[in-house]
């Protein structure tokens, strides 16, 4: 299953992208999976243990998730103003800034790279 989670997460700009291509351009794509599958049990590990959120989440998404899990949880539904995260499922909006902005993310992916390097 974290095969399948690292081959997912080697598409989405960020650290873990950026480690997946660095070891794929040595070692190949399979081998580079299975590292990065091994990278993020290890990432898991140390979240759990040290109860720390993840430094990479993005704020929109990890919003939209609490509160999902309030509303299942029993909290009171709140009719007006929506969340931050209601424009994450319109890809219109989503891919919006990659098609206006390409440099903004090739900065983003090279900022990334000296991070996780």
């Amino acid at each position: 299953m974290l095969v399948k989670a690292a081959w997912s997460a080697a598409s989405v700009p960020g650290p873990l992208r950026a480690f997946f291509l660095r070891i794929k351009d040595r070692k190949g794509a399979n081998v580079a999976a299975v590292a990065k599958a091994r990278k993020i049990a290890t990432l898991i590990w140390h979240l759990l243990t040290k109860d720390a959120p993840y430094q990479w989440a993005r704020p929109a998404f990890v919003a939209m998730k609490i509160r999902k899990l309030e509303l299942r949880a029993g909290a009171p539904r709140a009719h007006g103003k929506a969340g931050p995260g209601r424009d994450y499922w319109i890809k219109e909006i989503r891919g919006h800034w990659f098609k206006t902005d390409p440099q903004f993310w090739m900065n983003l992916q090279a900022q990334f790279e000296l991070v996780a390097a």
